[in-house]
């Protein structure tokens, strides 16, 4: 029975050193241990830390390992007797005996308590500043006094502070975030569209929890690049803790391939300056119009540009042209797509005798270009071509790759992303084995045989003769 008593006592010893460090603890007027300290802080899942704030408080300081021996760091002597209720020489046996959702508790109360405190950055606490990068993983404090640290994620959505004892920096300690900040998600109905479609753009965020702060800026803002012109706001409300923002936006005249918006929020990070603020991470949608970039030249001159030959494009309707061609307008040398409320529109393309520009995928250069078309399938119809041969209407499909670029399919195949059409000019041979050259072989065989049966009564009569 004593055995058995013993080993309980062991294993109650042990459970206490993993709940809190905190073997003894000693007076206020200790001398911390000399050797410096580093503390590695991660963030966990999807989570990253860039443009956070991260804050370190030292509640206390470690004396000793051999055993843990802490001191109350004076600082924050007075606060933390007051959310634990006992003098210094029983916080260790207090903090041991809590619960690990008390001792989260009591880490969530101190963070919440700094506010009332005149604390001074560098001296009383530290901080990891604005972290800059992209998909921050971690952030590592160094030259540490060694401790009893609370960590804290400036302005985390929900108060949710972590404590780690750092003593030494080979190995530095580690802490996994538990806190996490405002985020802000934003989505858009459509990924490609013509001018003039409307856009319906989604904001998502949540209530943060603002209870360490004596007040509490949060901030959202949405930009919307030249060729998106905002529309109108549908709705805004809050279920929950939930807020959600909808908003009509219009692809207009200056629409260009990638058309993008941000949109992020700044919020409150530090409870002891409620007017510093962080930034969340940036959020950004992008809708795509493409363009039909068309390069016409003449037959046996394949770097040359054609000048003067006219089109209409039309969308496909049931493996047809529909019955009206597209409205464009003319800019700079560019045909683009008119919106609703355009004026001075027009059906007529007509290609110039230079070269307007080279597609951005492969340098080709092309003298017809009309801009701000969705995906989907068309058909280039030829209207005028001068003195040369017309071409069959052309059936086309503007497709978007993968990874945003655009290309043209013509009977199943992908021609680029710049239509090559060469004109010729004479009289046009009938091929073999077209009608053409069958309805001549038809007449030429019945003259033959016309002219046969002549000559066959002329003998005949002769003969009779």
């Amino acid at each position: 029975m004593k055995k058995n008593k013993r080993l309980l006592s062991i294993v109650v010893i042990m459970v206490l050193s993993l709940v809190c460090p905190t073997q003894v603890l000693a007076s206020e007027s200790s001398a911390p241990l000399s050797k410096k300290g580093s503390l590695v802080v991660k963030a966990q899942g999807d989570f990253v830390l860039d443009n956070q704030t991260i804050y370190l408080y030292k509640l206390f300081d470690l004396q000793s390992t051999t055993p843990y021996v802490y001191t109350v760091n004076p600082t924050f002597s007075a606060m933390l007797q007051q959310i634990l209720g006992v003098q210094p020489d029983k916080m260790q046996q207090t903090i041991a005996e809590m619960q690990p959702a008390q001792v989260q508790q009591f880490a969530n109360n101190f963070t919440n308590s700094i506010q009332t405190l005149h604390l001074v950055e560098g001296v009383d606490y530290q901080t990891s500043g604005k972290i800059e990068g992209s998909c921050v993983q971690s952030y590592t404090f160094s030259k540490l006094q060694p401790g009893y640290y609370l960590v804290y994620l400036g302005g985390s959505a929900t108060v949710n502070s972590s404590l780690v004892t750092v003593e030494s920096s080979n190995p530095p300690a580690e802490v996994c975030l538990k806190s996490n900040v405002p985020t802000l998600t934003k989505t858009a109905n459509i990924g490609t569209g013509q001018i003039g479609d409307v856009v319906t753009y989604t904001l998502t965020t949540t209530v943060p929890d603002t209870s360490a702060f004596s007040s509490y800026k949060f901030q959202l803002f949405d930009q919307l690049s030249t060729g998106l012109s905002f529309v109108k706001t549908a709705s805004g409300e809050v279920v929950g803790e939930t807020i959600t923002i909808t908003y009509y936006a219009q692809l207009n005249q200056d629409a260009v391939l990638s058309n993008t918006n941000v949109a992020y929020l700044l919020y409150s990070h530090n409870p002891a300056n409620p007017e510093a603020t962080a930034q969340s991470v940036t959020q950004t949608t992008t809708v795509r119009t493409f363009p039909l970039n068309i390069h016409k030249f003449a037959q046996g001159d394949p770097e040359g540009f054609l000048a003067n030959i006219e089109f209409a494009l039309y969308k496909d309707c049931d493996g047809s042209p529909s019955e009206t061609a597209i409205p464009v307008i003319l800019d700079s040398g560019y045909y683009k797509v008119a919106a609703p409320n355009a004026s001075e529109t027009t059906t007529k393309l007509v290609t110039v005798g230079n070269k307007l520009g080279d597609a951005e995928e492969d340098g080709y250069p092309y003298n017809l270009s009309i801009q701000g078309l969705n995906v989907g399938t068309y058909w280039l119809v030829e209207t005028n071509a001068g003195n040369y041969n017309p071409l069959d209407p052309l059936k086309l499909e503007i497709v978007c790759n993968e990874d945003g670029s655009y290309s043209y399919h013509v009977d199943g195949k992908d021609v680029g992303c710049v239509l090559e059409l060469e004109n010729s000019n004479g009289a046009i041979l009938p091929e073999t084995g077209a009608s053409g050259t069958r309805l001549f072989t038809a007449v030429g065989i019945a003259m033959i045989l016309v002219a046969g049966a002549a000559v066959l009564c002329t003998k005949n009569h002769r003969h009779e003769k």
